[in-house]
């Protein structure tokens, strides 16, 4: 709500949004509450803030296409807790539907040892085959779950297309007067 404040302070939708955050009890009526936000924010006129698209961004959740990634499309996942890391099996090749939220699987063939990045030293010894070097780094990636920037945007519009859909059905909740 403070970005909400600062960009719009005269939107009208600004005490809806306040009775949705305070009546917040599960994930359904938390969505009320967000979806108020950015109808705000997607309507401010705010000059020097740019409020991006879903899937305009230059990070994303790995999940939405099962740990797939394309170096041409792809630049950062985020949210990628090692609690909800799962191992890659050779039948997730090309899968691009996979569980729902947390479930990530490293895109790296070659597990990353931070303190070594931290020195200087990670993956020097690698074959220089490896997808990505930059300087004496390179990143061992699994090629499995390497896919086209086609294949990922196609796959993306579809889920973009169903959020959008779910998105304006409850538009109706952000209506002053509704619970």
């Amino acid at each position: 709500m403070f970005m909400v404040e600062q960009l719009a302070p005269n939107a009208t939708l600004i005490p809806r949004c306040w009775e949705l955050w305070r009546n917040t009890t599960n994930f359904e009526t938390l969505t009320r509450y967000t979806l108020c936000c950015r109808e705000i924010l997607k309507n401010s006129t705010a000059k020097n803030v740019v409020i991006y698209g879903k899937g305009e961004g230059w990070a994303r959740d790995a999940w939405l296409t099962n740990s797939h990634w394309s170096p041409d499309r792809d630049f950062m996942f985020h949210a990628m807790k090692e609690e909800h890391k799962k191992k890659f099996s050779p039948d997730e090749k090309g899968k691009l539907d996979g569980p729902p939220y947390w479930p990530w699987i490293s895109t790296l063939r070659t597990p990353l040892d931070t303190e070594e990045c931290r020195m200087g030293k990670f993956a020097k010894d690698l074959p220089p085959t490896s997808l990505h070097q930059s300087g004496d780094f390179r990143w061992d990636h699994e090629p499995d779950l390497i896919s086209s920037a086609k294949q990922l945007n196609d796959h993306m519009d579809k889920r973009r297309k169903a959020v959008e859909d779910e998105y304006r059905s409850k538009l109706i909740y952000i209506q002053p007067g509704r619970q």
